[in-house]
């Protein structure tokens, strides 16, 4: 059977992420396999008893914004939630390998999530996922590596990822355009989704020369860095970004908000817990 006639045969699953990609030579994958195995060797182990956090940030694109906003979001959120030496990193090409990160390919995304949720007490701790990118309507968040790999993870395709690697108690974070799409495959009662734009709406900053998005900047480097509760920080971060919205005479974003009743009793919880201070 020729190539085409083959791809031709291959269905687009909802529940798994679609991929046309360059396979990675072998010493390219064994170094990446070696790289993997370090971050998550790296990872302490949950405790009995204790409700952890363990945080996944993750770069999908290849440009320095997101790896930026990625490495440095990923620092601000183990500062809110105690989770120093139970956060990961990932990053997509060139700029993440530089870096010494783990790389943002699909294969990778959900080993990550796996391999954390084989750390995790499921019923007990609770995991934070940061995914950062451009983002395409009816797509979703974009794996990119120029010349190499583009993938989208959709909506449904997330919901899926999580759901098999297990933890129940959930913050997922997107800063994408139409990040909101995100809301409804994910939304329960054990989840909160915190979303950079509305379903139909395009965000800002994401210039490849930028350390942040505008959501980033704002929510991120901004309002977390305060002693502002999480949801109080994002309504902050909401009215920042509308502010530069109106300056610059941009169409409104729209962030939104899905927040699981179970999840908001934890995430009050976990607050209640000293912090260190974010620098």
């Amino acid at each position: 059977m020729l190539l085409g006639q083959a791809q031709a045969q291959v269905k687009p699953r909802a529940d798994r992420i679609q991929s046309n990609e360059i396979v990675l030579s072998p010493a390219e994958l064994t170094v990446q396999d070696a790289v993997f195995a370090k971050a998550i060797g790296g990872l302490a182990p949950q405790r009995p008893g204790q409700r952890d956090v363990y945080v996944l940030a993750a770069g999908l694109w290849d440009d320095h914004v997101f790896l930026n906003e990625a490495q440095q979001s990923a620092k601000v959120l183990a500062t809110r939630f105690n989770a120093e030496g139970r956060t990961l990193v990932l990053a997509q090409g060139a700029p993440g390998r530089a870096a010494g990160l783990p790389a943002a390919t699909p294969e990778q995304f959900n080993r990550a999530l796996a391999a954390i949720g084989g750390l995790m007490d499921r019923n007990e701790d609770v995991l934070v996922l940061f995914i950062t990118s451009h983002g395409a309507q009816a797509q979703g968040a974009i794996f990119q590596e120029a010349g190499r790999l583009q993938a989208a993870l959709t909506p449904g395709a997330l919901a899926a990822s999580l759901r098999e690697a297990g933890p129940e108690h959930r913050i997922v974070i997107v800063s994408a355009c139409f990040a909101g799409q995100y809301g409804a495959a994910l939304a329960n009662p054990k989840t909160i989704v915190l979303a950079a734009s509305a379903p139909d709406r395009s965000s800002f900053g994401c210039e490849p020369e930028r350390d942040w998005t505008w959501f980033g900047d704002a929510f991120f480097n901004v309002a977390l860095r305060s002693k502002l509760p999480l949801l109080d920080a994002f309504e902050q971060a909401k009215a920042t970004v509308q502010g530069w919205e109106i300056r610059e005479n941009q169409r409104a974003s729209k962030p939104g908000a899905f927040v699981g009743e179970e999840m908001r009793a934890v995430l009050a919880q976990l607050e209640k817990a000293p912090q260190r201070p974010s620098n």
